[in-house]
């Protein structure tokens, strides 16, 4: 599967110092949706409302490119703000079958005039029919301002702008191109032009696209829904029901029968003489057993039930946490909880080095990204000033690498974060 574009436009201004609204040409976007803006300005952008900051390339002018993955109710507009009314470009995008963010990267070019970006490499990517979006960001028009941009083999114009006259060292110019194929190997984009730039910048974004998996399996008789992209499996030496959805809690009541519901933050205990009650959390490895028959539902994160026993069921699940029961005619539950744990490894981005000398403007120095988190909003930052870490839930610095608490990983997966992230 590939990713679909839904749609795109280009516009300029030059009053963003109170804020520029822009309302999208399609309208507000369904969930799942991912919304991209490329900018470029003759200075600094503020990171809009909603929006994540994934790359950013900031020297002679400002470059940065934004996105929103929409989870319903997003606005139809979005507010731009610059450090002063300056020239700037706004690139909006629109897609959809996209599945996580996978690779952000830029290249600059700083005071030497040419007519073409400089090298940018995305490394090997993370799977087949991944999208890239390649942003030429160009500042400070040489002669007349830029025009007829050439892309790279593989690559289709999505749209291009500028906003500037000749010779304007304020002028700035936005070419972005896309490709829905791409595979493993690294990307390399390139875009070229008429009439020089004495800035130039590539920015370049790249996301995965994927299905999910369904697995059925029984003994007698069973029956298996798959909402989410798990693997699961049902095995019974009788009769079983299972349905996979989203978070998963448990709840089993029974005389001499039972019903269990997996879902999301996990709390299970029960005692009873013939009934029983008892919620279960996500991520967990339970098991069931029962010497009367069983209906079990769960959800969530990669999770397996199998089931087994005397007359009825027992379910296994496999994940990151264990549920017990057992039972004649009485039910006893004992879980243990968030026993997984994640590690982050911070972004990177490869940032060249400023020199006039052309040998050593090829070179490239991976730095850091800093993640800054504030409810479920990511920041990402490359030079981040001590103030500009107060106030933030958590802050992981570029360079580092964490242990997270399933909640911290929920909340970087949600942002896009996900490749980072063992």
């Amino acid at each position: 599967m590939t990713a679909t574009l839904i749609d795109s436009d280009a516009v300029t201004f030059a009053d963003g110092n109170g804020g520029h609204s822009y309302t999208f040409p399609a309208g507000a976007p369904n969930s799942g949706e991912l919304d991209v803006l490329c900018i470029n300005s003759n200075t600094t952008v503020s990171t809009p409302s909603g929006f994540t900051l994934k790359v950013d390339a900031t020297n002679n002018q400002g470059a940065y490119i934004y996105i929103r993955v929409a989870s319903g109710g997003e606005s139809s507009s979005v507010t731009i703000t610059t450090s002063g009314n300056h020239k700037t470009d706004l690139v909006w995008s629109r897609w959809s079958s996209q599945t996580a963010f996978d690779v952000g990267t830029f290249a600059r070019a700083d005071g030497v005039s040419d007519s073409t970006t400089p090298s940018v490499s995305t490394g090997t990517l993370a799977g087949t029919n991944e999208l890239v979006i390649a942003f030429g960001a160009l500042h400070n028009f040489a002669t007349t301002p830029p025009t007829s941009p050439s892309w790279s083999s593989g690559y289709t114009v999505l749209e291009s702008t500028s906003l500037g006259n000749s010779g304007d060292s304020d002028g700035v110019a936005a070419f972005v191109g896309y490709r829905l194929d791409a595979g493993t190997a690294s990307e390399s984009p390139n875009v070229s032009w008429t009439n020089n730039c004495r800035n130039r910048y590539m920015l370049v974004l790249t996301y995965t696209t994927a299905a999910g998996v369904t697995d059925k399996s029984g003994s007698d008789s069973g029956t298996l829904t798959d909402t989410s992209s798990l693997a699961a499996a049902l095995s019974a030496s009788d009769t079983g029901t299972l349905t996979d959805t989203s978070s998963l809690t448990a709840a089993i009541t029974p005389t001499d029968t039972a019903t269990l519901a997996d879902t999301s933050s996990l709390t299970a205990a029960a005692t009873a003489t013939d009934t029983a009650t008892v919620t279960d959390s996500s991520s967990l490895l339970a098991s069931l057993t029962s010497s009367d028959s069983a209906t079990f539902s769960e959800g969530a994160a990669a999770v397996v039930i199998v089931a087994a026993g005397s007359d009825s069921a027992v379910f296994t699940d496999t994940a990151t946490l264990t549920v017990t029961i057992s039972t004649s005619d009485n039910f006893v539950f004992t879980d243990s909880s968030q026993s997984r744990s994640f590690t982050l490894t911070t972004p990177t981005v490869d940032e060249g080095i400023w020199t006039n000398d052309r040998l050593f403007s090829r070179y490239r120095i991976a730095r850091g990204v800093t993640l800054l988190v504030s409810g479920s909003t990511v920041t990402a930052v490359q030079y981040p000033e001590q103030e500009d870490l107060d106030g933030y839930d958590h802050v992981y610095l570029g360079g580092h690498v964490y242990t997270l608490t399933p909640e911290e990983a929920t909340i970087l997966i949600a942002a896009g974060y996900g490749a980072y992230i063992t």
